[in-house]
């Protein structure tokens, strides 16, 4: 039988929010077992690293806009540059509620644009929404 657990990367470079996030998905009681990396040139490398494993309906990317190396936007224009990641699901996480950020996430396709602090009720009901029925959700 398959694994069902949602698997996901969370890019973020703050130490402190990457370890409030651990803690807070671990409280929320979902089967979500995630990567981490700390800037955005290691989220292209991991996504090109697994591109060929990622699928829509088990894979989300957790992604900080504000980030060194390469930022938020460029790892989503390479994302959406290749066909086998350009359908993975991504929820933003960044400080920046800028409407020019929140519009050029839009039209690089995001839908899921979440400020922090983040309240990770929202973000465990959100994460449930967005995976399929067939994704064990406990």
């Amino acid at each position: 039988m398959p694994d069902q657990r949602i698997k996901g990367l969370l890019v973020e470079d703050e130490a402190t929010h990457a370890r409030l996030f651990e803690r807070n998905v671990r409280r929320l009681n979902i089967p979500f077992q995630f990567d981490m990396v700390s800037d955005g040139g290691a989220a292209v490398e991991y996504l090109k690293a697994h591109a060929d494993k990622l699928s829509p309906d088990s894979f989300v990317l957790v992604l900080d806009l504000k980030l060194p190396v390469k930022n938020g936007f460029e790892v989503l224009e390479f994302m959406r540059g290749d066909a086998r990641l350009r359908d993975l699901k991504v929820i933003v996480l960044t400080t920046s509620d800028d409407p020019h950020d929140v519009a050029r996430a839009s039209e690089l396709g995001i839908k899921h644009h979440l400020i922090k602090p983040i309240d990770f009720e929202q973000f465990g009901n959100l994460l449930r929404q967005i995976m399929p029925a067939g994704v064990d959700q406990a």
